[in-house]
């Protein structure tokens, strides 16, 4: 159960993380869905912490929710602290810059998150659909453009936030099916241990990279088991999809 807290800003609402999806799935009613709207609420660990619901996407009700510790307080004091520290992923690790009020969280992390979430969701390589429908979009593909390895970029049901770098290689004839999961960031995105500010470098480090010897995740790996070491660079990237 959240705390009440006196807070006096736009994005702040004294409710749970339930009420905050509701509010924000409401704005459906209201016209086209917006995905990227926040609320900001009180965090049911006490008082020197806030939470953000994030919608991802409000067609599909999925959200994210991140933990603000708050420093720089006196006990009892209800207000905000004056070092915001925003907590991230599974381990609930702090990023390593603090905010100084909400204005600029909005700015510095919740706004460039939606602007990379728009660029991957804009991009010709990105489709919607589940991994079954995808998957068999890519086998259909493969048979039209015989010998090319079609791909594309897809939603991780439930995970709002993540997306999946699907391909099909069809000389892997065991396991044809190719993913290397991408973690959307307020700096960019992350895939393979690598970070990259654009769609298009991620597709770039596909072309280069599969088959090139990369370990770092069991879908590259297997993926270079799956290709003729004799293929030189130039050669492997034209058998991809443009």
């Amino acid at each position: 159960k959240s705390n009440q807290r006196h807070i006096k800003h736009q994005l702040f609402v004294n409710c749970g993380h339930t009420e905050a999806e509701e509010r924000l799935k409401a704005s459906l009613d209201d016209g086209p869905k917006f995905d990227g709207n926040v609320i900001i609420r009180p965090s049911s660990k006490g008082p020197d912490s806030l939470s953000i619901t994030w919608a991802f996407n409000l067609h599909k009700s999925w959200f994210m929710h991140f933990e603000v510790d708050e420093k720089g307080k006196k006990n009892g004091d209800l207000g905000l602290g004056n070092e915001l520290h925003i907590k991230w992923g599974k381990n609930g690790n702090e990023l390593p810059e603090p905010y100084s009020d909400l204005d600029e969280i909005y700015i510095r992390f919740i706004d460039p998150m939606n602007d990379y979430a728009k660029s991957m969701n804009e991009h010709r390589h990105f489709r919607d659909g589940t991994p079954e429908e995808i998957e068999n979009w890519l086998q259909e593909q493969a048979l039209v453009k015989s010998g090319n390895i079609p791909y594309c970029i897809r939603y991780e049901p439930g995970m709002a936030g993540m997306y999946v770098l699907t391909w099909f290689n069809p000389q892997s004839r065991s396991n044809p099916i190719k993913k290397a999961k991408i973690t959307l960031l307020p700096t960019g995105f992350s895939m393979e241990r690598k970070h990259f500010t654009r769609v298009d470098e991620i597709i770039k480090f596909l072309k280069n990279h599969v088959g090139g010897g990369s370990n770092s995740s069991s879908s590259s790996s297997s993926s270079s088991s799956s290709t003729t070491t004799k293929s030189s660079k130039p050669s492997r990237q034209s058998r991809f999809s443009n």
